[in-house]
């Protein structure tokens, strides 16, 4: 048995060395390694589902990738061994770049005093990263037309336009604080993918799992049932139309939910046997190999 974790993220092969069993999928998304924060730690306990990421694996019987939306707060990394994972991240996103007139200013309060020389480390840090992102991105982009609203991704394979459930979402008026909108996202895009004749009340009925605590839900189920096969002129009518700036309107959405799924995704997993300190996680292959164990 190996031990080491190799797993597909968002389309790319990853590899943990000797993971502790019990370092969860939503720690290692946000590690400072990965940095992958669409995924936020909201319960830590799988009820609100703001750590919803995809879950993909081969079904050689039926010759196709499957897809289910988890919570990455429950889910060990070494359970990963030959799965594909997909965060907000690698299904399309929104370019964007740093500001030219950021700018920070301290606040009168209880944590911050007026006329302190130096600016917070942190906000240092975070312009920094802005202002590297956005040199990386006019290189990556120097060749499209500057207003093509064409988009980079966090996949090996580069999206030229946004998830279609994050796109309707905004465009129903379906994000406040946002805390939230990324499990939506991802509950929806994996529901999607498995089901392409879906009604109003099995949209409405997959979002048990996930929690909103600004918008009353409203927006964000209209936004979601805009997809069902049973939406009508009626509802059409019915929907408050949402105001979309310039900006917006460049940001092209995906006719369909691009899942990332490479081909050596497709191989059977491989045996894991990882010892970290007193925890140990193993996987065998058959029932006979666990009753040995």
């Amino acid at each position: 048995m190996k031990s080491s974790i190799s797993f597909f993220l968002n389309g790319e092969k990853v590899t943990a060395n000797d993971p502790h069993p019990e370092l969860l999928l939503i720690d290692y998304l946000r590690s400072s390694e990965v940095r992958l924060t669409g995924a936020k730690k909201g319960c830590g306990q799988g009820g609100c589902g703001a750590c919803t990421v995809i879950l993909s694996k081969w079904n050689d019987k039926a010759q196709l990738a499957e897809h289910k939306a988890i919570n990455a707060c429950l889910r060990p990394v070494c359970s990963l061994e030959g799965l594909a994972v997909t965060t907000i991240e690698g299904t399309g996103a929104v370019r964007t770049s740093a500001h030219p007139y950021l700018a920070y200013t301290h606040s009168s309060s209880r944590s911050g005093r007026p006329g302190v020389p130096k600016p917070h480390e942190a906000w240092l840090q975070r312009r920094t990263a802005l202002e590297t992102r956005r040199k990386h991105q006019e290189t990556e982009h120097a060749a499209s037309d500057a207003g093509s609203g064409r988009l980079v991704g966090h996949s090996p394979e580069k999206r030229e336009s946004m998830n279609p459930v994050a796109y309707r979402l905004a465009a129903n008026n379906g994000t406040q604080c946002g805390y939230c909108t990324t499990g939506f996202v991802m509950n929806m895009s994996a529901f999607l993918a498995q089901n392409p004749n879906r009604t109003k009340r099995e949209i409405e009925d997959v979002f048990d799992g996930n929690i909103c605590r600004c918008t009353g839900y409203r927006a964000i189920l209209t936004g979601m049932k805009t997809f069902a096969t049973d939406w009508t002129e009626e509802d059409e009518a019915r929907r408050m139309k949402c105001r979309i700036d310039d900006a917006a309107k460049h940001q092209l959405a995906e006719a369909h939910v691009r899942i990332p799924f490479p081909d050596a995704a497709k191989t059977p997993a491989s045996p894991v046997s990882v010892q970290n300190g007193d925890a140990q996680w193993l996987t065998p292959p058959t029932i006979e190999e666990l009753v040995d164990l």
